[in-house]
């Protein structure tokens, strides 16, 4: 495939404009969506109330208008300029190990999937002489090369788009530049988030998180959190009781003072299995001998705020939905009590230790299963003000509330 264009750079990155009809883009592109197989992916699955709006929209209009251009990645090794003064791109089509396709849509999936979704109902209505006109509509498209052992160049200028041109929630991008960080081996500075990431899935999956080999966690403590944490906020699909960013959001405070524990033994020379392996053995610590019994102590405190829901033969979770304690009104003041004790002890992982301080508060809190009721006591309190009142709460040195 040739295709006449026009070459600019912004920063380092080079960039080609161009026209592609519809049938080019939507034949040669896919959209990475996250999924539990791609964990590579970056974006939702269609919305398809906004898909319907669009496919309204050209019912109510014959000529689709859309200027604004469709951005396409593409491997670097795919495409390569013919003339540097009359650009011609040769686009040489190969499998990619994820879509099977040539590009990759990084902006404008929903555009290209709403004319496909009203060409399907002309089809079904005969109106092959629309479909011919749809086909060969149109588009601005810049092509992205990049390079394969830096895609995360990709997810970064999605999350740039998405995030300051059209605010979307941005939890799949934040998941995405994490992996791909991880994967390109990256030595990452914010190591915080590469362990809130791996607690996270840890707890979700209950496994010890290792990519390759996950080992089902054996312990006899239940796991409270065990396929709680939701993912994939647009898929219908997922189950689930508070979003990715949220949990990590509570745990922050947590996995940063490890972080900061780790960058202070932090060497130049380590290689990145090494910096993987440790990072590995901080998660499984924190995530098996602290969050999980932590949340048995919570339940033996409060056993009327969870409850034993079979989702289907594979999926059980322990929520009830009645009451706030696994949202962010127990989540953040109650992560917050562990983490100012973990402060106090002076040997930072002797969880045994920061778990009898932990049990010792929480079982001395006069704070009732019905005061976590929704509409209850702790109604309202949603804000980091709220937040703080009601761990004040817990800790007895505010208890206005309970009265």
């Amino acid at each position: 495939m040739n295709k006449k264009a026009f070459k600019f750079t912004q920063s380092d990155q080079i960039f080609y404009s161009t026209i592609f009809k519809f049938d080019e883009i939507y034949d040669n592109s896919y959209v990475s969506v996250y999924s539990r197989e791609n964990r590579l992916g970056y974006q939702r699955s269609l919305n398809e109330r906004h898909l319907k709006k669009i496919v309204l929209s050209l019912k109510k209009n014959d000529t689709p208008i859309s200027p604004t251009s469709i951005l396409l990645g593409i491997d670097s090794e795919n495409i390569s300029s013919m003339n540097e003064t009359d650009i011609f791109l040769n686009l040489t089509f190969y499998k990619d190990e994820l879509g099977g396709k040539l590009f990759r849509i990084i902006d404008g999936q929903h555009r290209i999937n709403s004319i496909a979704k009203y060409i399907k109902e002309l089809d079904s209505s005969g109106d092959y002489e629309n479909i011919e006109r749809l086909r060969n509509y149109e588009f601005s498209v810049i092509i992205m090369p990049i390079d394969t052992k830096r895609r995360i160049r990709e997810v970064e200028t999605f999350q740039s788009i998405n995030s300051k041109a059209k605010p979307l929630k941005t939890d799949l991008t934040k998941l995405a530049l994490i992996r791909y960080q991880e994967m390109e081996k990256e030595k990452f500075e914010n190591y915080s988030n590469h362990i809130a990431h791996r607690i996270i899935f840890s707890l979700n999956d209950n496994t010890m998180y290792e990519e390759i080999n996950s080992v089902e966690y054996g312990g006899n403590a239940i796991n409270v959190w065990k396929n709680a944490i939701i993912i994939d906020l647009n898929n219908d699909d997922e189950v689930g009781i508070i979003g990715y960013s949220a949990f990590s959001k509570s745990i922050e405070p947590i996995c940063k003072f490890y972080s900061d524990q780790l960058i202070k033994m932090y060497s130049n020379y380590w290689e990145y299995y090494e910096l993987d392996s440790i990072l590995n053995i901080i998660s499984n610590e924190l995530t098996f001998e602290l969050f999980i019994p932590a949340w048995n102590i919570i339940m033996e405190k409060w056993p009327e705020c969870f409850g034993y829901t079979s989702i289907n033969i594979q999926t059980e979770m322990f929520y009830n939905e009645d009451y706030y304690l696994q949202k962010n009104m127990g989540l953040r003041p109650l992560h917050q009590i562990i983490f100012e004790i973990i402060k106090e002890v002076n040997e930072k992982n002797d969880f045994p230790k920061i778990l009898e301080l932990f049990k010792e508060k929480i079982m001395n809190s006069s704070v009732r299963s019905e005061d976590w009721r929704k509409a209850g006591t702790f109604k309202g309190l949603s804000s980091e003000s709220g937040f703080k009142l009601i761990k004040e709460v817990i800790l007895g040195e505010n208890e206005e509330l309970l009265y």
